[in-house]
């Protein structure tokens, strides 16, 4: 086979190849959007109506709604007319009460179904009287949300700005971390290098520009080798083990950044508040089962700081436990490594009931019974 032949057929062969790729790419791929900043929420959110697939964990599609609100389409705003009134069209009633909820990827949930996300799922189980609005994206930690509420409480009606409806604050607590960084107050949103043609470009071209650029694994900037190299793997691991150093600083440290950032919680709302605590445990690490929560001693504070302001925590560590012991993990998904990662459907559906129970039970009852006695 001479030279020219070779030549052809590896050119129609990467021809082909990339074709391929293109084509299929949707199926296999996650999606790119270009974000806009929202004027109610203040930052940066995906826009009304985009379709948001996901593939790294679950072959999910999630649709954007309003105040870019992961698998959400509906909120009230402050203006609107009284819940449940039978003047109302059907489809723009809402739920009695209406509360945000506060968190990162996790709450996001764009690994799932939208009906099978935490927001949905708490209207579902409230039989309807609570509406979720998911005020969430990933990345995001303390500073964004409380950034978001005082956004939300400087809005001006008389301008146009209607915020929409608030019962009371829910903040999905998966890793303490988040709360135990330094008080931000003012946040600059930009958007990412090229963001802006996001849009226009196929998801195989961007993935393979990233991929091109940044190792998946390490999030680092690629090291480009081409020349034979032996011990690969060991360079490898250089780069995962050297960024790994202990980022948490001493106890002392977190704690008081913790108690500095839900006394700023205290300050800007007067609104009900309550936290759910779901770490990331039990996990599958390198084979094995781990259990313990590296975070216990900073919860046994944050519960305790939460209660002087008169937030109630709900813990979920025993409820996940008791899921796992029966077989049934809440973290996982079927093209991704077992016991790790996002809260899949059933992870999602122990933290709605548990909201649902919390805002029943506590927040909406001493709600109702305060108005009671006036």
């Amino acid at each position: 086979m001479g030279w020219p032949r070779v030549l052809r057929n590896w050119i129609l062969g990467s021809l082909v190849g990339v074709c391929l790729l293109t084509v299929t790419s949707p199926i296999f791929l996650r999606s790119y959007q270009t974000r806009q900043i929202d004027p109610i929420r203040g930052v940066l959110v995906l826009e009304t109506g985009t379709h948001y697939r996901w593939r790294s964990e679950g072959y999910a599609t999630t649709t954007i709604g309003p105040l870019g609100m992961p698998g959400q389409n509906r909120y009230r705003s402050k203006i609107d007319p009284v819940p449940g009134n039978v003047n109302q069209p059907a489809d723009a009633r809402v739920a009695d009460r209406q509360v945000i909820l506060w968190g990162d990827s996790q709450l996001e949930g764009v690994c799932v179904a939208d009906r099978d996300k935490i927001a949905p799922q708490v209207l579902r189980q409230s039989r309807g009287r609570i509406n979720a609005l998911p005020f969430a994206s990933s990345g995001d930690n303390c500073n964004d949300w409380l950034f978001q509420i005082r956004h939300l409480e400087s809005l001006d009606p008389a301008a146009g700005q209607t915020a929409p409806a608030v019962d009371a604050h829910v903040f999905l607590v998966t890793e303490i971390s988040d709360w135990t960084v330094p008080v931000e107050r003012r946040l600059e949103f930009a958007l990412r290098p090229g963001e802006r043609v996001f849009d226009r470009v196929p998801a195989v071209v961007l993935q393979a520009a990233r991929n091109l650029w940044q190792d998946p694994l390490t999030g680092q900037r690629r090291r480009l080798r081409f020349m034979p190299c032996w011990n690969s793997t060991a360079d490898r691991g250089e780069l995962l083990t050297s960024g790994r150093g202990d980022s948490k600083g001493s106890f002392g440290e977190r704690t008081d950044w913790l108690a500095k950032q839900l006394a700023e919680l205290n300050t800007i709302t007067k609104q009900p508040c309550c936290f759910v605590y779901a770490p990331k445990s039990p996990a599958i690490i390198e084979g094995q089962l781990k259990s313990a929560d590296d975070w216990a001693a900073e919860f046994v504070l944050f519960s305790a700081i939460c209660d002087r302001y008169g937030w109630p925590v709900v813990d979920l560590r025993d409820l996940m436990q008791q899921s796992v012991a029966q077989g049934a993990w809440p973290r996982g998904f079927d093209n991704g490594q077992f016991g790790v990662g996002h809260y899949n459907q059933l992870g999602n559906q122990i933290i709605a009931q548990a909201i649902v129970e919390q805002l029943e039970t506590e927040l909406f009852s001493q709600a109702v019974n305060t108005q009671a006695k006036d």
